[in-house]
C-alpha cells in the first residue's frame, strides 16, 4: 500500500514537475523568442496577455506608433481585415460596420448617396430645424426664469441629436426638442460596450423592445417613399442605387439604419460636450469663439452650413476638442492576414490582433507639444513639436467615417448658434471635471455637464 501511494507521489510531482517547466518555457519563448517579443511592452504582460494598464501610460512610457500602417492599406502591403470576434451581433455583421469585406463594400457603396456633398447641405436644412427649435425653447425658458436658466448640456444635447438622427433615419423626429425628454435609445447607447454582463437587464429588454420598433418605423418610412419629396438618408439611398444601379437587401438596410441612428448622435454629442467642458474652463477662449461667431454675423438667419464653415477659430476649437476627447477613444481591431505582415518596421504574425486607439496617441507627448492642454492655435498657426499627421478622429482607410461631412457641418452649426443665440458661463461652485477623466468603454460613459444660459447682452 505505501509503495503504491509512493509511485504515485512520484507521478504527481513530475506531473507538476512537467507543468512547471512547461510553463517556465512558454515565459522564456513570449519574452525573447515570440514574434512580437520586438515590440516594447512590460515584459510580464507579455506572459499573461492580461491588458490592465493604462493605455496613455504605455504610449508616454513606450513611445508612437505607426497607426496608419493598420487601417490605411499602403501600395503592395495587405489589408488588414476586421476583427470578427469583436461586434454587435447581426447588427455588427449586417451593416456598414460589416467584418464581412463583401457585406461591408457593399453596404458602404449603397450608403455612399447619403452622404455626398449634395445630400449632407440637404439633410443639414433639416437639422436647423431641429437646432431653431432648440435656440426658441431656450429663450422661451429664459424669458420665464428671469434671464438664465442651468441646464445639463449633455441631456439638451440627446435631445437635439436624436430629433435629428430620429428624422434622417425613419423620416420622423422622436419629439425630444419639442417634449424635453431624451427617447429610449439614449439609455441604450450609454450601456453600449459595457458587455453583456454589465448591461442591466431592463435596458436589455428595451433594447429587443426598440429593435422592433425601429423595424416598424423602418418599414413604415419605407411605404411612404413615394409620399413627396424627402431629404432623408433613406430618400437618397433610393435615388442614388437607382442611378448607380446598386441592390441592397431590405434587412441590410434596415440594420444600416439603427447603426445610424446611434452613431451620428453618440459622436458628435460627445464632440460638443467635450468642446463646451473645455470652454467653460478656458473662459478667455470662449469670449474669444463667442466674438468670432458674433463679429462675422449681424443676422442669426445668416448662420448656415456654408457660411460658418468660414470661422477659422470655431474650427479649430472643434479639432482640438476631437483632439483630446475623441468619440471613440477605443481602436476598431483588425486582424493580420495569414502569412504575417509589417508594422512599425516589424513583422507581426498572422492572427495577432491589432489597432490603434486614438484617445492615448492624441495625448501622447511624442505626437503633441504639451498634448494634455487645450490649446486650438495648433490647428492654427502650428505648435513646435506637433505632429498633426497623426489626427485623424474620423480614422482613414476603407472602413473610415462615411458620415463627417454632416457630422463636421452639425459641429460647426450648432456651436455657432447657441453662441451666437445666448451668453454662456459656467455654474459656481459646479466643479468641472477635465473630459478624459471619464470612463470609456466603446463610447464614453458622458457625466453631466451643467452650464447656465443667459440671454445675450451683446
Amino acid at each position: 500500500m505505501l509503495s503504491i501511494f509512493g509511485d504515485l507521489f512520484q507521478y504527481a510531482s513530475f506531473a507538476i514537475f512537467i507543468l512547471v517547466v512547461c510553463f517556465a518555457l512558454r515565459v522564456v519563448y513570449n519574452i525573447f523568442l515570440h514574434p512580437l517579443a520586438v515590440y516594447p511592452g512590460p515584459r510580464l504582460w507579455s506572459c499573461t496577455g492580461h491588458l490592465h494598464h493604462d493605455l496613455h501610460q504605455l504610449h508616454q512610457q513606450y513611445g508612437p506608433v505607426a497607426w496608419s500602417d493598420i487601417y490605411s492599406s499602403p501600395h503592395g502591403k495587405p489589408k488588414l481585415e476586421k476583427n470578427k470576434r469583436w461586434g454587435l451581433g447581426d447588427l455588427y455583421y449586417a451593416s456598414i460596420a460589416s467584418p464581412i469585406e463583401s457585406v461591408h463594400r457593399r453596404n458602404r457603396r449603397a450608403l455612399m448617396g447619403a452622404f455626398t456633398e449634395r445630400a449632407v447641405q440637404d439633410q443639414t436644412l433639416i437639422a436647423a430645424e431641429y437646432i431653431a427649435l432648440m435656440v426658441m425653447k431656450g429663450r422661451d425658458k429664459i424669458a420665464a426664469d428671469n434671464g438664465a436658466i442651468v441646464v445639463d448640456l449633455v441631456d439638451w444635447l440627446n435631445f437635439l441629436y436624436f430629433d435629428i438622427s430620429g428624422h434622417l433615419s425613419f423620416g420622423e423626429s422622436f419629439h425630444s426638442v419639442a417634449n424635453e425628454k431624451a427617447p429610449p435609445w439614449v439609455e441604450i447607447s450609454c450601456s453600449f460596450g459595457k458587455g453583456s454582463l454589465a448591461i442591466p437587464k431592463h435596458i436589455a429588454e428595451k433594447a429587443e423592445f426598440h429593435k422592433e420598433l425601429a423595424r416598424v418605423r423602418f418599414q413604415q418610412r419605407l411605404n411612404a417613399m413615394d409620399a413627396g419629396e424627402q431629404y432623408d438618408y433613406l430618400a437618397y439611398l433610393q435615388k442614388y442605387n437607382e442611378e448607380k444601379g446598386v441592390a441592397i437587401p431590405p434587412h441590410e438596410l434596415q440594420k444600416n439604419m439603427m447603426m445610424l441612428i446611434f452613431a451620428g448622435p453618440e459622436t458628435t454629442g460627445t464632440a460638443f460636450a467635450a468642446i463646451f467642458s473645455q470652454l467653460v474652463r478656458h473662459p478667455s477662449m470662449l469670449t474669444k469663439l463667442q466674438e468670432e461667431v458674433r463679429n462675422t454675423f449681424i443676422e442669426e438667419s445668416a448662420l448656415n452650413t456654408a457660411a460658418v464653415r468660414k470661422l477659422k477659430y470655431l474650427t479649430a476649437v472643434i479639432q482640438e476638442g476631437l483632439r483630446l476627447a475623441p468619440p471613440t477613444s477605443i481602436g476598431n481591431p483588425r486582424v493580420i492576414p495569414r502569412g504575417g505582415a509589417m508594422l512599425c518596421g516589424r513583422f507581426v504574425p498572422g492572427g495577432t490582433f491589432v489597432s490603434m486607439c486614438h484617445y492615448p496617441t492624441y495625448r501622447s507627448p511624442f505626437n503633441f507639444s504639451r498634448s494634455d492642454d487645450f490649446i486650438p492655435e495648433r490647428f492654427l498657426k502650428g505648435v513646435e513639436g506637433d505632429d498633426l499627421s497623426a489626427f485623424e478622429p474620423s480614422s482613414t482607410g476603407r472602413h473610415s467615417c462615411m458620415g463627417k461631412r454632416l457630422a463636421w457641418a452639425e459641429m460647426r452649426l450648432i456651436p455657432a448658434r447657441v453662441l451666437f443665440a445666448f451668453d454662456i458661463r459656467p455654474v459656481k461652485g459646479y466643479e468641472y471635471r477635465e473630459f478624459g477623466e471619464q470612463k470609456t468603454y466603446m463610447f464614453w460613459d458622458k457625466e453631466t455637464l451643467m452650464i447656465e444660459i443667459l440671454r445675450r447682452t451683446t
